[in-house]
């Protein structure tokens, strides 16, 4: 029940989406400016900075011509980060781009993570590795655990699978992240 007082942020979401539904054209807007930044974020890190705002906007084109259609299964940040993530799978596709995902910055904050060696030794090179040792749907999940805070209940439904697969795929991206990493930290920092 949404409390008209002080909505949370999904019950916000959920107000808007109605508004426009029924015809209010700003209330898309309101959507647009509550979401572009964790869009974005996912764009970016899944095929990189120049191609980013082009695919923001080709995501929103498609949020807005399906927002008359969405039923509200899941929240609808799920919901949009799941078109995110399935229109730069589309355009990895055309674009035959297979290791385009993720950028550095990002994965830099889960190399630190996922090994507790500070990230400023991990170089380029060994990172880009260790990322294209991932799979699609690992960088996925990765992405939207760690950056965007999503739960595993909120990825499993934006990627439609179980929970419990999302769970399996960060998990193995971890371990494959420390696997590939840590060798080549040891030699770094002599562990």
């Amino acid at each position: 029940m949404v409390n008209p007082e002080n909505p949370t942020g999904v019950e916000q979401d959920a107000m808007l989406v109605e508004k426009f539904v029924r015809g209010d054209e700003r209330a898309f807007d309101l959507l647009f400016h509550r979401h572009k930044n964790g869009v974005y974020s996912l764009v970016r890190r899944t095929v990189g900075s120049s191609e980013a705002d082009d695919l923001v906007q080709e995501v929103f084109v498609q949020i807005y011509k399906s927002l008359p259609s969405f039923r509200g299964d899941s929240a609808f940040r799920t919901w949009a980060l799941g078109i995110a993530m399935n229109v730069c799978r589309m355009w990895i596709r055309r674009n035959h781009n297979k290791n385009a995902m993720i950028s550095i910055p990002f994965m830099e904050d889960i190399a630190d993570a996922s090994t507790g060696v500070d990230s400023g030794l991990v170089e380029k090179i060994q990172l880009q590795r260790a990322i294209l040792s991932l799979t699609e749907d690992e960088r996925y999940a990765v992405e939207m655990h760690y950056a965007q805070g999503m739960s595993y209940n909120e990825i499993a439904q934006a990627m439609e699978c179980p929970s419990g697969t999302v769970k399996a795929r960060v998990h193995s991206a971890i371990t494959r992240l420390r696997r590939v990493l840590l060798p080549s930290m040891e030699e770094v920092v002599d562990i």
